[in-house]
């Protein structure tokens, strides 16, 4: 066999490989089974308590299925629109907030103030996409 027939064989297959390993390597990695859960037990727990008011059209409250689909939804999407390292360096200066403001008695208010920019806004995420409430509009702030 004609040894340059058996690398053109080849070429298709090492192509497909290459260009699956160059898509993995650019591809945002997965939240943790853990994370999704902790974001999910958010959602749910802020419907159940009442503390998280959802529009449904119907004058009667959201069953627990209800509530099981509309979080699964609601993390979903935001797996999708935040990256989980930004959810985690958010996650971490938050600790790191809390450590320092601890010990001077800072309230709340303080530790979201001293957070960076790009913290904010994937807070600013968490309380859209996972608790479905609304941004506020320029006018309010």
């Amino acid at each position: 066999m004609n040894p340059m027939k058996l690398i053109n064989s080849f070429r298709p297959i090492a192509l497909i490989l290459c260009s699956a390993s160059l898509l993995a390597a650019c591809s945002k990695p997965p939240y943790p089974t853990d994370i999704q859960q902790e974001l999910f037990t958010y959602c749910q727990s802020g419907i159940e308590s009442g503390l998280i008011q959802v529009q449904h059209g119907e004058d009667k409250s959201l069953n627990a299925t209800d509530i099981e689909k509309l979080c699964t939804f609601r993390v979903k999407e935001f797996m999708k629109e935040v990256s989980l390292e930004s959810y985690l360096s958010l996650q971490q200066h938050i600790y790191e907030n809390f450590q320092r403001a601890y010990p001077n008695k800072y309230v709340l208010k303080d530790i979201y103030e001293t957070l960076s920019p790009k913290d904010k806004q994937t807070n600013a995420m968490i309380a859209m996409i996972i608790f479905g409430l609304e941004p506020k509009s320029a006018e309010a702030q």
